[in-house]
């Protein structure tokens, strides 16, 4: 393990963030105050301390142990503070269609370490969303052995980007990293049971939700879905223990009828092994694109009269819904499911045809 330098007098602080980049500083303090913990300039310190991975964490493993390595390795020496440690990292997104190349994703984990005298608090490490990651962008960074960041050739390229906040640029300005952490820290701290509550703003939607899905429980945080319309923002993204309950317990209520799973995106296609480990049965996968009807040559083939499941991990609706049911009917598909984890809305399962395993409630305001 690396070592950790000593804290500055005069005293030690209550929570340590392994980093000394601002964008986690400043993640960590947002949290701390979404979930109405005092912040104040002694609240919360800095400490710098290495990863022991790549610059580039490549992989589920190595951006865990990553986080950490740093978070133990603080608590060692300052085993009475809480300790928060952020990692982020590419996960390959696997697709076995032929001919399509794999997507990847950045997703950072935050392991926290409590402090050793503390009843009710236990170590807990989450996953934040995923951001898509350009393909060429990795392989670059492969090429250095990943001693050089994606965010790093993005600023680069591209006149504005921030080498620490790809992001922006990578979700098309739709979020930032400071935003995608400040959430992620949010659900670590619950998780770990410094606040198990939440309260809604006057006003407003909760800033969090609480959800057991499959027996594993997770802090979901809340996000505007529609204006006047919010909910909680479910992924099965680089949460293994997530995908493999979700993956069983959808397997167990596939109707045995189904010969074919179909995905139609890449959280969807994430689930996919788990479901498949869980089966008793061989069961064939199939991607569409549910915005065209040319989807290559032998889906016809693979689809005429076959009963099918669209697996999803929150069930599609509206003009989405009606476009992959046209595109899979005029292949020949005889009966379809969807097959998800959630559903939202007013989404009723009237014939049958909609397998789930919670529904995510909706805040109107």
């Amino acid at each position: 393990m690396s070592t950790v330098p000593p804290l500055p007098p005069p005293s030690l602080p209550r929570i340590l963030v392994c980093s000394t980049s601002e964008i986690k500083i400043g993640a960590v303090r947002n949290a701390l105050a979404q979930i109405g913990l005092p912040v104040d300039a002694h609240a919360v310190r800095s400490i710098d301390v290495d990863s022991e991975v790549p610059p580039q964490p490549f992989g589920a493993e190595e951006t865990a142990r990553g986080a950490w390595n740093r978070a133990l390795t603080v608590h060692v020496a300052h085993p009475d503070c809480l300790i928060v440690a952020i990692e982020n990292g590419i996960r390959k997104v696997v697709s076995d269609l032929p001919g399509v190349a794999p997507a990847y994703v950045d997703v950072a984990v935050v392991a926290i370490a409590v402090p050793d005298a503390a009843p009710g608090l236990a170590n807990a490490s989450v996953v934040s969303r995923a951001v898509p990651v350009p393909a060429d962008l990795v392989e670059a960074s492969r090429a250095q052995a990943f001693q050089v960041t994606c965010g790093a050739l993005e600023s680069r390229r591209t006149p504005g980007a921030a080498p620490g906040d790809p992001h922006v640029v990578w979700s098309r300005g739709t979020t930032s990293r400071r935003e995608i952490l400040s959430e992620a820290v949010v659900s670590a701290l619950r998780s770990a049971g410094v606040t198990r509550h939440h309260d809604a703003l006057p006003g407003g939607p909760p800033d969090g939700v609480l959800v057991t899905i499959a027996g594993v429980s997770r802090h979901l945080p809340v996000r505007q879905a529609a204006p006047g319309v919010h909910r909680g923002a479910l992924s099965v993204w680089y949460d293994p223990e997530l995908s493999r309950a979700v993956g069983q317990e959808l397997a167990r209520l596939l109707p045995d009828e189904v010969d074919v799973l179909v995905t139609a995106d890449d959280e969807a296609r994430w689930l996919v092994p788990d479901v498949q480990n869980a089966l008793d049965r061989e069961i064939a996968c199939l991607d569409v694109k549910g915005d065209t009807s040319e989807v290559y040559p032998t889906l016809r083939a693979r689809l005429q009269g076959k009963a099918i499941a669209l697996l999803a991990v929150v069930a599609p609706s509206g003009e989405i819904l009606d476009r992959l049911w046209k595109l899979l009917a005029i292949h020949g598909a005889a009966r379809m499911y969807i097959l998800a984890v959630a559903t939202t809305g007013d989404r009723q399962d009237e014939d049958g045809g909609v397998i789930s395993l919670v529904h995510l409630e909706t805040f109107r305001t």
